[in-house]
């Protein structure tokens, strides 16, 4: 098995838009890998996608954190569907929902 060195201490750029957002405090992480696993990170690296092998790794980190949000929100909406509690939606309801999304947008949210 490879010993990859993952050294998560700055963004550096790659296909992420979200790396910008990245400020929190970077980590060390080492994780072994069959030798293939580590070629093909490395490959990625390589053809430019990722600058570098934690760039890729926390790709798919974001990746997977989205996938599982979007689980989470799909079973609360099934949840949701499967309790027959529904209330009609009116075009002021809809307002309010736009306004509070605008209010968070610009930092101002009141709960």
């Amino acid at each position: 098995m490879a010993n990859i060195a993952n050294n998560f201490h700055a963004c550096y750029g790659g296909p992420s838009k979200d790396c910008e957002k990245e400020t929190t405090a970077m980590t060390t992480l080492n994780i072994s890998l069959p030798d293939p696993m580590k070629a093909f990170i490395e490959a990625q690296v390589q053809s430019g996608a990722y600058a570098s092998a934690s760039d890729y790794v926390r790709a798919l980190v974001r990746e997977a954190q989205k996938r599982q949000a979007q689980e989470e929100l799909e079973a609360k909406l099934l949840a949701a569907l499967d309790s027959n509690d529904f209330a009609e939606m009116t075009p002021a309801m809809f307002e309010r929902i736009r306004e509070r999304i605008r209010q968070r947008q610009h930092g101002s949210a009141t709960p």
